[in-house]
């Protein structure tokens, strides 16, 4: 038994050794700032060129380095938010995070650059209008987007006329056949998708009965409690509502 562990301790301080010898010299004689992000290959050039406008802009050492380093932290789909507020109740989150900004502001962990954007010109009226509720909370900015993309959908309507599909393209022209025909369809998605994810039916319940009590506030002309919206696009479309009316 005391052979076995001492072959045990020897095993692991060897495996220690090894790993301490071969691992990449991490240590850095400047400031090190990291991007906790997705493991998109744009990234690396993204550091690539955050670091040379360090140089171009005067922001060097004396010999001609970057002042500060930029570093990624790289992890997929939705785990880079839970992992995202788990270091940061931990006290350890990356500088920077690609992140939902009211989530992550409502657990405390982003900072107000609202008067650094305006200064340094990376303030919201630098992007889209439309991005605002996403890149701030209650007039607030605590985000700046780095990557901005739309939703499309391309139709050939050629092809539509070579199979002879004119007739139905006509009738879903009208505004009242094309609703119809969007709420049937929109209907059949949510009971395929209820039907394979029954989890999710409880959930969806309550969202129905919750927006039967907006419609029904909205009909008497009453205001709708914020915090029955959860969605910072609806906040803003029932705020501004609430303000008309």
């Amino acid at each position: 038994m005391r052979r076995l562990a001492f072959t045990t301790f020897f095993v692991v301080v060897v495996a220690g050794a090894a790993t301490v010898l071969t691992e990449p010299d991490m240590s850095s004689d400047v400031p090190v700032i990291y991007w906790l992000t997705d493991p998109n290959p744009a990234r690396v050039r993204q550091v690539e060129d955050f670091h040379t406008w360090l140089v171009e802009n005067g922001h060097s050492t004396p010999d001609g380095r970057p002042r500060v380093e930029l570093r990624l932290e790289t992890i997929s789909g939705a785990a880079k938010y839970s992992k995202g507020i788990i270091h940061g109740v931990s006290g350890v989150a990356a500088d920077g995070i690609d992140c939902h900004v009211p989530w992550f502001h409502s657990v405390g962990m982003l900072a107000d650059v609202t008067e650094d954007a305006e200064r340094m010109g990376f303030g919201i009226d630098h992007t889209y209008a439309a991005l605002e509720p996403l890149l701030s909370v209650n007039g607030r900015q605590y985000a700046f987007p780095c990557n901005v993309n739309v939703m499309g959908l391309w139709v050939n309507v050629d092809r539509y006329k070579h199979q002879a599909l004119d007739n139905v393209m006509a009738d879903l022209a009208t505004p009242e056949v094309a609703a119809a025909e969007a709420a049937r369809r929109i209907t059949e998605e949510i009971q395929r998708t209820l039907r394979e994810s029954p989890s999710l039916c409880v959930r969806y319940e309550k969202e129905v009965l919750l927006q039967a009590h907006v419609d029904s506030h909205r009909k008497q002309g009453r205001a709708i409690p914020m915090e029955w919206i959860h969605n910072p696009f609806h906040r803003k479309y029932y705020a501004s509502e609430e303000r008309a009316s």
